[in-house]
């Protein structure tokens, strides 16, 4: 991302996946719950929707490029 584009520009920019011929203006939210995959669970960026998810990724890169650093997100916050 550009350090010349405004903030707001940022903002709306933020997370979003390169453009390819042919994909969708935006990426849409997942609502699967469940992925395939075989083996180790290790082996598989995505196997149940609670831990982890394709929206909560990008939400999650779009947070790392606004702060300029690591970020990551849960289902509900700080375990108590």
């Amino acid at each position: 991302m550009s350090s010349k584009m405004h903030d707001a520009t940022r903002v709306n920019r933020a997370g979003l996946p390169l453009v390819h011929q042919g994909d969708p203006f935006l990426p849409g939210p997942t609502f699967a719950s469940a992925y395939h995959f075989s083996g180790e669970p290790s082996s598989s960026e995505y196997t149940y929707g609670r831990y982890h998810n394709p929206t909560w990724t990008r939400f999650e890169q779009a947070l790392s490029e606004l702060e300029g650093g690591p970020s990551w997100s849960s289902r509900r916050g700080w375990p108590r």
